[in-house]
């Protein structure tokens, strides 16, 4: 635990919305990070919408929730991130402020690099590449006309790569 809490601990503390370090958070974190790894749940999005939880006792957060194949698991979790959020006096709308600040919204996809690339490659089309530069100079902005910048990859995108020559 200590090695985590040098390593990773205000970085993921930030992303968890949490003010204090305590004992508890190595294994909230990693409990949430291996149910987000093992259903392949999208980590830009995830840390983005659980800015929206709700720490008050009886709370729906079941929109959050339902993002997870293993609603259970997710509510359980979901059980003790709300008391350690109660433990340390959270205040929902300061947490989701301060975890829009640690989590971006956009990243650059490598499917979207793979689409400007194309565009600009055979139709002389820069708008894209216009577009994710504009809101990747703001990337923790909400830019709603953009939002379907912040998608996860299509099928087809999933296990794109796109290299540094590209």
């Amino acid at each position: 635990q200590e090695i985590f809490h040098a390593r990773y601990g205000a970085g993921l503390r930030r992303k968890l919305g949490l003010r204090e370090s305590r004992p508890e958070d190595a294994e909230l974190a990693q409990r949430l990070l291996t149910q987000m790894a093992s259903e392949r749940r999208d980590y830009t999005n995830t840390w983005r919408l659980l800015g929206d939880f709700r720490s008050a006792a009886g709370a729906d957060n079941s929109a959050l929730r339902d993002h997870f194949i293993d609603r259970a698991a997710f509510a359980a979790w979901a059980t003790d991130y709300a008391a350690r959020l109660r433990g340390e006096q959270s205040e929902d709308a300061a947490r989701r402020a301060a975890m829009n600040r640690a989590n971006p919204k956009y990243v650059l996809r490598n499917y979207l690099a793979q689409m400007a690339i194309d565009r600009a490659r055979d139709q002389r089309d820069y708008a894209l590449i216009d577009r994710l530069l504009r809101v990747l100079a703001e990337p923790y902005a909400e830019h709603l006309q953009d939002a379907e910048l912040a998608e996860p990859p299509p099928d087809w995108g999933r296990k794109l790569s796109v290299s540094c020559s590209s």
